[in-house]
């Protein structure tokens, strides 16, 4: 039987974390599902720890030597049976209990809808305390326009969405995957931003889903704190692209007037859910970290 969604998970010298996210694969609840785990040959208790949970879940391990997380992710997907693709970090967080089947249902039920993004993801600290909501007003932003406005609105924000938070069909994802020579789209260390890039700028149609999909981990040495430096021009580049597509006058008037709408409510709900002192928060985390 094809399973419903296929989990991507690539680590190394993860076991101090990679088991609270298989937790989060468990909480699920969802039999119809298969983990894909590409290691890097670690030389700590990481694979120990995973085959602990091959009774529990459909998953299949790779550990040998690979060229770093971007190598890893790729063999991952290749590998992927699944009708639907997503990724999953092995250190930086867990998924939410009830985002697999409620993203699943909605792209059963939505045909015309190729992916979602989640609007939603808390933050934890190194031991999974809350500390804030990631972006709260964005989420607010989607709920007040229907879903056939949704990849309008996002590509002319330039929004990144949580990175633990996106579902897609594996068809269309490995369509649109960028390879390493591809410089528009390949990120240095996030190649997702790549896929997400083609992803906006392709004729597949995707949903905001007011969710919180994931619980991202604050510690030292995250993956995730490494995408804001190390893909700085393919972040440029991508805001740059929805510049101009913010501007464009080659769609429906309709579009136009939500595009600069979504915009005006963005600046307001900003000053409405304290986005001042969110970044301010962060700010200090990035410094407390380093």
């Amino acid at each position: 039987m094809i399973p419903d969604l296929s989990i991507i998970m690539a680590s190394y010298n993860a076991d101090k974390f990679i088991g609270f996210a298989l937790d989060g694969v468990v909480s699920q609840k969802y039999d119809n599902l298969e983990v894909i785990l590409i290691d890097g040959f670690s030389t700590d208790n990481t694979l120990e720890i995973v085959k602990k949970y091959e009774h529990i879940l459909n998953i299949k391990i790779t550990s040998e030597k690979d060229n770093g997380v971007n190598d890893a992710f790729r063999k991952g997907f290749n590998k992927a049976k699944g009708k639907y693709i997503c990724h999953l970090c092995a250190t930086d967080g867990y998924l939410d209990s009830t985002w697999v089947r409620n993203s699943i249902i909605f792209l059963n039920n939505n045909k015309k809808y190729s992916a979602i993004f989640s609007s939603g993801a808390m933050e934890i600290d190194e031991n999974g305390k809350p500390k804030y909501m990631w972006r709260p007003w964005v989420q607010q932003i989607y709920n007040i326009f229907p879903f056939s406005q949704h990849k309008n609105i996002a590509f002319g924000q330039g929004e990144i969405f949580p990175d633990m938070g996106w579902m897609v069909k594996r068809e269309v994802f490995l369509e649109l995957f960028p390879d390493e020579t591809d410089v528009f789209g390949y990120g240095e260390f996030n190649p997702f931003l790549g896929f997400i890039k083609k992803l906006y700028t392709s004729n597949y149609k995707f949903a905001v889903l007011s969710q919180i999909s994931s619980y991202g981990r604050h510690h030292e040495g995250q993956w995730g704190s490494k995408i804001p430096t190390e893909t700085k021009t393919t972040l440029q580049d991508f805001k740059k692209h929805s510049q101009r597509y913010f501007f464009s006058l080659k769609v429906k008037k309709t579009d136009i007037c939500i595009r600069f709408l979504s915009k005006f409510l963005r600046i307001l709900l900003f000053f409405v859910y304290g986005g001042f002192g969110y970044y301010v928060t962060k700010i200090r985390d990035r410094f407390a970290n380093d």
